[in-house]
Parts: C-alpha cells; sequence; structure tokens
C-alpha cells in the first residue's frame, strides 16, 4: 500500500517496505526528511507490554488474595482470643463462688 499527501508544498509519501512504515517528504524535488518505522517491532514490544502488564496484574491479585487471608486468620484468631478470655472469666467467675 502507498499513500501519497501534499502538505504545505512537501509531497509526503508513506509506504510498506519490508514490513516497515516509510514516510518520505519531498519538496522542490529534494528529499526533506525520511524515516522508518518497525511496525513488526512494535507489535512485538506492545505484546510484551501487555503481557508485562498482566503479570503485574496477576502478582496484585495474588497479594489481595493473601492479604485477604491474613486479615480472615487474624481476624478468626482475635475470635478464638476473645472465646478463650471469656471462658476463662467465666471459670474464674465460678470459683470465686
Amino acid at each position: 500500500m502507498k499513500l501519497n499527501v501534499t502538505c504545505a508544498g512537501c509531497e509526503i509519501t508513506v509506504e510498506e517496505v519490508d514490513g516497515k512504515c516509510v514516510v518520505m517528504a519531498m519538496k522542490d524535488g529534494e528529499l526533506v526528511e525520511e524515516f522508518a518505522v518497525d511496525c513488526e517491532e512494535m507489535e512485538e514490544e506492545a505484546e510484551e507490554a501487555e503481557e508485562a502488564e498482566e503479570e503485574m496484574e496477576d502478582a496484585e491479585d495474588a497479594e489481595e488474595e493473601e492479604a485477604d487471608e491474613m486479615e480472615e486468620e487474624s481476624l478468626e484468631e482475635s475470635k478464638e482470643e476473645v472465646n478463650e478470655s471469656v471462658k476463662n472469666f467465666g471459670d474464674f467467675m465460678k470459683s470465686s463462688k
């Protein structure tokens, strides 16, 4: 695919060459600017970034689950401590009569 555009007196051409997007700007028959963008490489980088993001989200989810489990365990331990204290107090009250 090839695209030609005229803008501000420049003839700009965008064309795919060997898997790269090549952009050329010509003015008065002279090359003013030319650069290439490796679309395949950018796609790979985008996929790698997406995978890294997913890994971070998975790690955050695991941390949240671990924190929730620790909170539940702590709450359960607190309940057990309160129940033990109530039982000890009840035993104390019975023995003091």
